[in-house]
């Protein structure tokens, strides 16, 4: 045998040797693919991106898909709670003024009264009767306006 070659197996013998037996495993799974590697090169080359492509696969569906559909779940129940407390706030806005407006015809309605000397309540001519029925109208038709 060649000096050379005898050295060189003395030295993986006593490399081997000072590594833990718990390690030796991985050194000679380490050496062994780094020649099959070399050896098959176009192999290696597939197998890699092979591995790369179902990684980036295994990523999106199994993370990225499911954290972007949670995300627009949430971005949608959102919009619907938002939503649902605009026509809330425009009910309780319209609530608000119809009643407004039904207290001002009754006020309007108390104040004639009082203008002919009767309790409120009383009964008015026709016309005094259209009268605060138009200004009744126009002001819930104000407040549905107002509304949209």
């Amino acid at each position: 045998m060649d000096p050379r070659t005898a050295k060189m197996l003395a030295d993986h013998a006593q490399a081997d040797a000072s590594v833990p037996p718990p390690l030796r495993g991985m050194v000679r799974f380490k050496s062994k693919a780094r020649a099959w590697v070399k050896a098959s090169r176009m192999r290696a080359i597939g197998v890699s991106i092979a591995a790369t492509v179902a990684l980036i696969v295994g990523y999106v569906t199994t993370i990225a898909g499911p954290a972007a559909e949670r995300d627009r779940l949430a971005d949608q129940a959102r919009a619907v709670e938002r939503l649902s407390a605009e026509v809330v706030a425009r009910q309780t806005a319209l609530d608000a003024c119809l009643s407004k407006a039904q207290a001002e015809s009754e006020e309007r309605w108390a104040r004639a009264c009082k203008e002919r000397r009767e309790r409120a309540g009383c009964v008015l001519p026709a016309r005094v009767v259209e009268e605060q029925q138009q200004r009744e109208s126009q002001a819930r038709t104000a407040c549905l306006m107002v509304g949209f």
